[in-house]
């Protein structure tokens, strides 16, 4: 379970028909974090209807 301080990076967005996929990293903390639990995430806005995967792009 992510701590604070994690971040969440796009990568990529592709688009597939009435498909979208997004392609994200995990960025840990690279100092101290609070031991608290967190849920970090971003927003995403289209036009239409899609329907939407999401894959995390690991090093």
């Amino acid at each position: 379970m992510p701590t604070a301080g994690y971040k969440i990076k796009i990568i990529n967005i592709t688009n597939i028909g009435n498909k979208i996929v997004v392609y994200y990293k995990v960025i840990p903390p690279k100092e101290f974090a609070a031991m608290v639990i967190t849920y970090p995430y971003i927003k995403i806005s289209v036009n239409g209807t899609y329907t939407a995967t999401c894959k995390e792009v690991k090093d």
